[in-house]
């Protein structure tokens, strides 16, 4: 249980494991009970070439590990110092963009040791979603197919959805993952493109920051594309009474064994007073 401005709130995390040699879970999350600051990422799969640093986590693991802990950094910093009473919009803004641009430096490095070309597979990178919780607002975002969800007196509430449909399915009829490349990641003058942070300033457009009052019970999920299938169509008064765990365990039982699933990671937050 923690207590930030005068909030009181509970929360629980879960990671699941990754799926063994060649597949290391790209999620990553950071938390700030203090400063009720919370984040989740994705990891962005494609530019991986063999392994990365010292062998033991891929790019795209180090990138989403990386940008979740700076983002948090930088969130509870200019929590630390904001008037609840003031929109902190900007200061969230701010402190993406921070973390953003320090993942560029780690992505190009990256690309330039393997000679992958930026013209055709996008630079190294993480979707993500993350909380901010001032006073008895809070603040929300996301990129990509991470998600924000809210439980209401037993109604989900959708804050933050994936942006990601529409440019997921047009490759996948097209076969097509250039398509995405060149139209829709980080194009904000496309309509249906969708953001990434890779350290690209265009994906800066993508991260729309809103807010919402909060309430005495009310249940807040920030998590990855894995958990979207319970979390997005589950019945909420089944979901609001287990812990991120049990439900990535219910998930796993669903499927049933053998089940390739993606990688599951979620933080739950619940409203006590």
């Amino acid at each position: 249980m923690e207590r930030q401005s005068g909030i009181r709130f509970a929360c629980d995390s879960f990671i699941s494991p990754g799926r063994g040699t060649g597949h290391p879970n790209e999620d990553a999350l950071a938390l700030d009970g203090e400063h009720g600051v919370f984040v989740v990422a994705d990891g962005v799969t494609r530019q991986d070439k063999g392994e990365y640093g010292n062998g033991e986590e891929s790019i795209s693991a180090a990138v989403s590990s990386a940008f979740s802990l700076r983002l948090c950094e930088e969130l509870s910093r200019a929590v630390s110092s904001a008037d609840a009473s003031s929109d902190f919009t900007p200061l969230f803004l701010d402190a993406f963009r921070t973390a953003n641009r320090e993942i560029r430096t780690m992505a190009d490095e990256y690309m330039e040791r393997h000679s992958i070309d930026a013209r055709l597979i996008e630079r190294p990178g993480c979707v993500a979603a993350a909380c901010v919780i001032l006073g008895s607002t809070l603040y929300f975002a996301n990129l990509g197919d991470s998600m924000v969800t809210m439980t209401r007196c037993g109604r989900r509430i959708v804050l933050a959805d994936m942006q990601t449909r529409y440019a997921f399915e047009v490759a996948k009829m097209e076969r097509n993952r250039e398509a995405l490349i060149a139209e829709y990641i980080n194009r904000s003058g496309n309509p249906n493109g969708y953001g990434i942070v890779n350290g690209d300033e265009e994906a800066e457009n993508f991260l729309r920051v809103s807010h919402i009052a909060l309430e005495k019970g009310d249940f807040i999920y920030l998590f990855t594309d894995g958990l979207a299938p319970c979390l997005m169509n589950g019945d909420p008064a089944v979901f609001d009474g287990l812990t991120i765990e049990e439900i990535v365990r219910l998930r796993e039982r669903i499927a049933g064994s053998g089940a390739r699933l993606d990688d599951m990671t979620g933080i739950r937050i619940v409203m006590i007073s």
